[in-house]
């Protein structure tokens, strides 16, 4: 069956630019990154970073909404990707590096305290800056992949299958092929992707092809070179976990081995359809179910401050950047009962989710009834969605 995913067809409007005006560029340990912010700057932000391949049109169809939310939005083109600079040197576009360019651009633009939100490539700074920065992330939303333990640490079986494309793009011969006959097995492998022109405009400039996609492989999970990966702290900021079941890359037993390591408020939520790029497949619904969120987390900081007799501001001042926290002891330990649970009864399809360690059923809510992806050609205009 084809991986095929719908687009909506009523909705958000089409547009296929985010405003010039809003980039600007910041340099991010000696190299260039094209960064997008729009909103107030003492409003409180969320910090998105988009999936490979792509750039920050991926979150074209958010912004507009968390802008007028109230919320500032910033969103840091990866190194390779979009404006940003695009070295030849693999090694730079490690998931590490990722993330300490992510913070480097927060220090620039002076923000103390942020939300966070991602997927994909984004992955991987979306939680490191969670877990090693708990005093600045005031928040986290997740698309489909969790806390990185459960991803990358001894993943199962299942998730290995479904990754087997991390150990193609290894080889030069994955290159070639990929630019072979007008990209024809690239647009069959992202044959659900809506953007797949501004994917190839990406990948049609010098060095573009490896330093928007293929480079983040070669230096973050290379099975001979990369760095091996090591267990976060937990993470103890509220966290917003969005998982689509139709995702052919992110399995669904991720969801309990991450769920270990959240120990902040969990709020879980399957939407039906929305494949990889949840905000960019499903934009109302995404939109409205992240500024609920935001705006909840919001009130209860509020709260907090107004019952200490403090001013409650939405956005603290630049304090600097703090120390990263220590890696947790005991995280290795409990990769062990999380691998241990792994093979209990549980783990069953879409089980997964609805059974993490610990979970408050109370706040997993179903946004979307889940179905089989639809053919290819109809996917530009079936919704995919049941938008209630």
């Amino acid at each position: 069956m084809s991986n095929a995913q719908t687009v909506p067809a009523t909705g958000t409007p089409v547009t296929d630019a985010l405003p010039a005006q809003n980039y600007k560029m910041i340099d991010a340990l000696g190299h260039q990154l094209r960064v997008y912010d729009e909103g107030p700057a003492d409003a409180p932000t969320l910090v998105m970073f988009h999936g490979a391949p792509h750039n920050s049109l991926e979150f074209r169809f958010n912004v507009p909404a968390l802008v007028k939310a109230g919320y500032r939005v910033v969103i840091p083109e990866h190194l390779g990707a979009g404006g940003s600079d695009r070295p030849e040197d693999a090694e730079l576009y490690s998931g590490y590096h990722d993330y300490e360019r992510a913070l480097a651009v927060v220090d620039a633009l002076g923000i103390d305290t942020f939300y966070v939100e991602g997927g994909d490539r984004g992955s991987l700074p979306l939680w490191m800056l969670a877990a090693l920065n708990p005093e600045r992330v005031l928040g986290l939303i997740s698309e489909n992949v969790s806390h990185l333990n459960g991803f990358f640490i001894d993943p199962a079986l299942d998730q290995r299958k479904r990754s087997w494309y991390m150990s193609y793009f290894q080889f030069q011969a994955a290159e070639e092929a990929l630019r072979a006959n007008d990209w024809a097995l690239a647009r069959e492998f992202f044959d659900w992707h809506p953007d797949m022109e501004h994917i190839i405009a990406d990948w049609e400039r010098p060095n573009g092809l490896n330093a928007s996609w293929l480079n983040w492989y070669h230096a973050t999970v290379h099975p001979d070179h990369a760095p091996k990966a090591e267990p976060l702290p937990d993470v103890t900021a509220p966290v917003l976990q969005l998982y689509s079941m139709n995702d052919p890359y992110i399995g669904p037993e991720q969801l309990i081995t991450g769920r270990e390591f959240i120990k902040g408020h969990f709020t879980l939520k399957r939407i039906g359809g929305a494949g990889h790029f949840i905000a960019r497949n499903a934009p109302d619904v995404f939109n409205r179910e992240v500024i609920a969120w935001l705006d909840a987390r919001e009130s209860e900081r509020r709260g907090k401050r107004h019952r200490r007799g403090k001013p409650a501001p939405l956005r603290g001042t630049s304090s600097g950047r703090p120390a990263p926290r220590s890696r947790s002891r005991s995280a290795t330990r409990r990769l062990g009962r999380v691998r241990r649970i792994r093979a209990g009864s549980a783990v069953r399809g879409s089980l997964a989710i609805r059974q993490p360690p610990t979970h408050n059923r109370a706040n997993e809510q179903p946004i979307g009834r889940s179905r089989d992806p639809p053919d290819r050609k109809g996917a530009a205009t079936a919704p995919f969605l049941d938008d209630q």
